[in-house]
C-alpha cells in the first residue's frame, strides 16, 4: 500500500472508526465518527476533513461506513448543538452508490495537502464517486440552484464563473491581486468562441466585487446578492451568528454548485477552491491561482 500523509492524528483517525451493534437485528454496524482538528473552521474545511475521513475509513476498513456521525463538525454552523446538519446540505448517503464508486482501494488522500496544489492533477475518476455519494445537494439545495439559475437568468454553458475568496484567506496562501483575475478573464473573454459569455462573480471580498462592477460591462457580470460579502479581513463565518452561518451556507453551497457548472472557472486555491473542482468533477477549462501563478 502507498503511504499515507496524515493531516490529522493516525491514533484520532483509528479511534473514530468503530462497530456498534444493530439493536434490532444485533447486526455490527459500522461507525464513522468524524472530526476536525481545529476550532471555528469555515464550511468546507470541515467538508474537506470529512470526505478524507471517509476515504481512509475505505483505505483501513475496505468498505464504506454504515452510518457518519458527524455530530461534532461543523460547529459554526449548528444552530442546535445536538443535531447533525450534514443533511440539511447534503442528500442522504444511504441511497445507492454511483456504479463508478471504487472500493475496496489501496489508496489514501489528503484532502488537506490537495486544496493547495494543482487540481488538474486530482484523481477525479476515484474521488468524485466519494464526492457524488456524500455531497450531492440535499432537495433544499436542489431547489435553491434552480431558484438561483431562474433568479439570475444564468446558463451555466454560456458563463465563465469567478471564485474570490478574501478576507483571511491572504495567512494560507497568496491570492493574487484584483487586476491578475481581470486579466485572465480578459484572456478567456477574448478569444472569439467566448466573447458572447456572461460572467458570475462570486466572492466574500466587498472590494472585489466593486473593482469588476467598475471594469467590466455590467451587461456581462452576475452578482447574487443572496449571499453577503465583507470588506474586512475577517472571515464571514466569524462576523455572523451561528444560525446566520447556517442560512448562508443555503445559497452558498448552491452558488458554488452553480460555479463548477460554468464553461470556464476561474478560482484561488484554498478548501473553497478544492470543492468547486471537486463539484466540477473535472479540470478542463478550469484556471487556478496558486503560488503567484496561473496554472
Amino acid at each position: 500500500m502507498e503511504r499515507i500523509h496524515y493531516y490529522m492524528n493516525p491514533d484520532a483517525t483509528m479511534k473514530s472508526m468503530y462497530y456498534l451493534n444493530d439493536k434490532t437485528t444485533g447486526n455490527p454496524i459500522s461507525v464513522l465518527k468524524s472530526f476536525h482538528p481545529g476550532t471555528n473552521a469555515g464550511f468546507f474545511s470541515h467538508c474537506s476533513c470529512l470526505l478524507e475521513q471517509i476515504i481512509w475509513f475505505v483505505y483501513f476498513k475496505q468498505h464504506l461506513p454504515d452510518y457518519i456521525d458527524s455530530s461534532v463538525q461543523f460547529d459554526l454552523y449548528k444552530y442546535d448543538e445536538t443535531i447533525n446538519i450534514m443533511s440539511d446540505f447534503f442528500e442522504c448517503y444511504h441511497n445507492e452508490s454511483p456504479s463508478t464508486l471504487k472500493y475496496p482501494y489501496n489508496k489514501s488522500y489528503c484532502i488537506w495537502v490537495l486544496q493547495l496544489s494543482d487540481y488538474r492533477n486530482i484523481d477525479y475518476e476515484y474521488i468524485s464517486p466519494y464526492v457524488e455519494k456524500y455531497f450531492s445537494p440535499s432537495p433544499v439545495i436542489s431547489r435553491n440552484i434552480d431558484m438561483l439559475l431562474e433568479k439570475y437568468n444564468i446558463d451555466p454553458e454560456n458563463t465563465i464563473g469567478i471564485h474570490y475568496r478574501g478576507t483571511d484567506k491572504y495567512k494560507e496562501t497568496p491570492l493574487g491581486d484584483y487586476q491578475t483575475y481581470l486579466d485572465k478573464l480578459n484572456m478567456i473573454l477574448n478569444t472569439e468562441c467566448n466573447e458572447h459569455m456572461k460572467v458570475l462573480v462570486r466572492t466574500d471580498q466587498t472590494q472585489f466585487l466593486d473593482y469588476f462592477k467598475e471594469n467590466l460591462d455590467n451587461d456581462k457580470l452576475i452578482i447574487i446578492t443572496d449571499i453577503t460579502t465583507s470588506s474586512t479581513d475577517v472571515g464571514i463565518h466569524f462576523q455572523k451568528s451561528i444560525r446566520d452561518n447556517y442560512d448562508h451556507m443555503m445559497f452558498l453551497i448552491p452558488t458554488f454548485m452553480i460555479l463548477a457548472r460554468c464553461n470556464h472557472l476561474i478560482t484561488g486555491s484554498g478548501n473553497c477552491g478544492i470543492w468547486l473542482a471537486l463539484f466540477r468533477k473535472s479540470g478542463y477549462n478550469l484556471h487556478q491561482f496558486l503560488e503567484d501563478k496561473w496554472l
